[in-house]
């Protein structure tokens, strides 16, 4: 699994030239470099569906962080 980088900027400097999509991570932003529950939940529904394609049940236990959605994310696996 690749892991989730959230920087605070939409194209960081140090990437200048760089395609953010051939990075080996997940690269997302907020303007305070923090988890979102927006973020949360696209990362979520990522890993649900690349658990489905696996044919794989995962349990995930999460704490009660502000960013981690709790009613709105339907996920299958």
């Amino acid at each position: 699994m690749e892991p989730l980088v959230i920087g605070n900027s939409q194209k960081p400097r140090c990437f200048r030239g760089i395609n953010l999509n051939n990075l080996p991570v997940s690269y997302n932003w907020s303007k305070k470099a923090w988890m979102t529950q927006n973020i949360f939940y696209h990362w979520i529904k990522n890993l649900d569906t690349k658990f489905r394609r696996q044919n794989r049940k995962v349990l995930m236990l999460l704490d009660n962080a502000s960013s981690h959605i709790k009613n709105d994310v339907n996920v299958n696996n």
